[in-house]
Formats: structure tokens, sequence, C-alpha cells
């Protein structure tokens, strides 16, 4: 049976179905991403904060259809995660057996970033991840078949790449000096057609690029998160360290599931041209990646950012070794992977209302004690997007102070009033203070 494509596709919509449903079922409130993507959603423009503005605008689609709702909310991420899967299985099953594909498109289950982070509460991540996926399969038609709209497909996609998150920009450089390294793909390269690829890359990011042009402040918040160094020599070491760090972390659990029996294989033989592309791609991403730290001077790398560009490195290396540990090894790998995916659907619910368990937060009650007829503001859009999602009717203010008496919420314990929202799980201080004129 799982040597049938349909089935793998019914089971990747299945399972993204039951977790959109156990979404609707479990936690009142809304995780700190959701949140964020609720409140800045509601409207379109071509750029909002710190983030790249492509899951705003998708989620404003899937607004502009469903209503603003943990409904819509939940149905962009299960759309997303499962046509991950759904894009990647169709690109390598036109290299391996249907059921070896359908395994290695599961064994993105191998990455904690996915498996469990990308299903609680990422966002903008989960869209890089699948824009990265539709980008190579893309790349890899256009190699292989070399049309026009191939090309300007490229160029598409890799625009709306840059546009999913910041740090994806690397991805499509990543295949590019991939394809220029391969002496075959190289000589299927069209110059001409890949210029225009570019320009039209450019010209999908070109809008957000003046928006952060205009609003430099709020547009670059987000690179301060990379830890920039003044000592030059220092940064390089600490980034580099924190880059091996991450790529450990990102790699442990895909390295004690598949690296025993590579070890014990001793390797493997010669892969079908894709498979050796995706690891190559993966590579050059890796060395990408820590050129731009050492001359950023970036010290803080974070796991997550990995996940659009090293993604290929966990279905390139079971594909690698699946023709040599026989059937009752494949039996075990796809059975292993399977039950990763299940006890991360029994477990999240659970998650979500522990520590930190945003989704078990009473914002009910934190409205009930705001004066209605007063404005609120915070730089929270934790607070804000909840208070959006059960009071619509507010106005809320993010990144500017309204005109005359306001309430101002900040999480903490200082100010006039402290409002705690939790529902008895752990403590949610809230502090309300009455400002302006």
């Amino acid at each position: 049976m799982l040597a049938r494509p349909w089935v793998w596709y019914a089971l990747f919509a299945a399972y993204f179905g039951m977790q959109m449903v156990l979404r609707l079922l479990i936690g009142p409130a809304l995780e700190l991403d959701e949140a964020e993507a609720f409140f800045l959603a509601r409207t379109l423009a071509p750029g909002y904060n710190a983030q790249p503005p492509l899951y705003f605008w998708l989620q404003w689609g899937v607004f502009q259809g469903l209503g603003d709702g943990i409904l819509a909310l939940a149905l962009l991420k299960a759309l997303l995660l499962g046509g991950t899967l759904a894009v990647l299985f169709t690109l390598l099953r036109g290299a391996v057996p249907v059921a070896a594909a359908g395994v290695a498109a599961a064994s993105l289950a191998l990455l904690p970033q996915v498996v469990w982070e990308a299903q609680r509460a990422l966002t903008h991540s989960v869209l890089a991840l699948f824009m990265a996926v539709c980008l190579l399969a893309l790349v890899w038609r256009a190699v292989m078949r070399g049309g026009w709209g191939d090309y300007l497909a490229v160029g598409v996609a890799g625009g709306l790449t840059v546009l999913a998150k910041y740090n994806a920009a690397l991805w499509p450089l990543a295949l590019l000096l991939a394809a220029m390294a391969s002496p075959d793909l190289r000589r299927r390269i069209r110059p001409e057609r890949l210029a225009v690829a570019a320009l039209v890359a450019a010209a999908v990011v070109a809008p957000h690029g003046l928006w952060l042009w205009e609003n430099g402040a709020m547009g670059g918040a987000g690179f301060d998160k990379l830890g920039v160094q003044g000592s030059a020599a220092l940064a390089r070491l600490q980034g580099t360290g924190a880059l091996v760090a991450a790529l450990v972390a990102f790699v442990a659990l895909a390295l004690v599931v598949i690296g025993p029996a590579w070890w014990l294989r001793g390797g493997a033989r010669p892969a079908p041209r894709l498979l050796a592309f995706m690891a190559l791609a993966g590579a050059m991403a890796l060395l990408v990646l820590w050129v731009f730290v050492l001359i950023s001077g970036a010290t803080a790398i974070k796991e997550r950012w990995l996940l659009p560009v090293l993604w290929p490195v966990v279905p390139a290396a079971l594909l690698w070794l699946w023709p040599q540990i026989g059937l009752r090894g494949r039996r075990w790998l796809g059975g292993g992977i399977a039950a990763l995916w299940l006890v991360a659907m029994a477990l999240l619910p659970w998650a979500s209302l522990r520590d930190p368990g945003y989704r078990a937060a009473d914002f009910g009650v934190l409205n009930d004690r705001l004066d209605p007829d007063l404005p609120v503001a915070s730089d929270s859009l934790w607070l804000l997007g909840n208070l959006a999602l059960i009071a619509p009717e507010r106005r809320l203010v993010w990144g500017a102070w309204p005109e005359g008496p306001y309430l101002w919420l900040a999480r903490g314990v200082e100010g006039a009033g402290v409002i705690d929202i939790s529902r008895g799980l752990r403590p949610y201080p809230v502090s309300v203070t009455l400002t302006g004129d």
C-alpha cells in the first residue's frame, strides 16, 4: 500500500488535519507567534516589524476567507507543514521508490525544530521551510528542463523565500553554489535565464526592501538578536562556537537514529544526482552561514535559524542509507519516524498548557478588568493579540502612544495594578497603568 503515492498524500493530510482539530480543542489563548500573527495580519502592509511580511500576508488572506480566529491560524500552519512534506515527497519520488520517498519526507521528524517546535509555536520558520523545499524543487526542475517558465518560477520562489525569513536568503545562494560546484549541473545552467530569475526575485523583494529602508529601526530590530560583538577576533571565535553548538543540537536526534546504521554499514553507495545535490546544497549553506558569522561578528546563532538551510541533510542521509539496510531495517526506521510524529501529537496538547503554557492564560479576566472606553497600548504582541481575539471592538495600539489617557499593559509586576491571568498552572502577572493626559 505504501508504494502508492496517494496513500502518502492522504497520510500527510490526515495527520495535519488532526493537528488542526487538536489546536481548536486546546488552549483558549494564543502562543507568542500566534498572537503576533493574529494582531498584525489583520491588515495588509509592505512591512510590520522585525519579521518579514510573507507569513502575515498569507494569514491575512486566510482571514479573508475564514474570518479572524484560531481556525484560520491553525489552517495556515497545517497547510504549510503538510505542504512541506507533500512537496518534498513529490520531488523525491522522481528519484527513488515511492515508499522510500515517503519515509524520507516524513524523516523531517528527526529534526526537533520540525516535529516539535514547528507544530508547537513557530510561524515564520515554518513558512521558510516550506519555501525552501519549494525552491529546491523548482531549481531542480529548472536545471533539468531549462525552460523560461521554470527559471521565472525560480525567481518568484526565491524572492518569496527571502520574504518568508531573512536568514532563508542564504538558501538560494547555497543552491546556486551547489549547482555551480557540480560539473554536470553547471553545464545545464542557462546564464541569461538565471539572470532574469535574479531580477524577478529582486522585484518580488523590492516593495518590502523599500519599507525596510524607510523603517530601518523597526525592520532592523531582528538583527539585534545576532549578538554582534565589538572585538572581531573574539566575536568570530564565539560565533563559530555558537554555530557548532546549534548544528549539533539541530542534527542530534538524526545522528542517534541514523548514525549507528550509517557507521555499521560503512557509508553508502553512490546516490541519485538529486540526493547528491541536496547534500551539497546543505554543505554549501553551512559554509555560507559560517562565512556570514565571520564577516558579521554574530555570536548568537539559534538552532531554528538553521532550519530553512540545513533541512536537506536528514532526508538525503536517510535515502543514501536506504538501499543497504534491508526490509526489516526499513520497517524499523519507518516505524520509528512514524512514532515520533504520533508522540508529538500526543504530547503537544499537554505541553501547550504547561511551561511556558501561553495557551493556558485567561485573557477574559484581563479584558473584564480593563475600562472599555480607554485605548489599550503595549509593546507585547502576546497581550495585544490575545485581547484582539476576544475583544475585537477594543482600540489596541502597538508601536505608538495614543493621545489622551490610555491603559499601558506590560508583562511583569510593575505598575499601578497587577492582574493575574493564569489558570492555576503558572503565574502570568500583567501590570496595568493609567497614563497619558
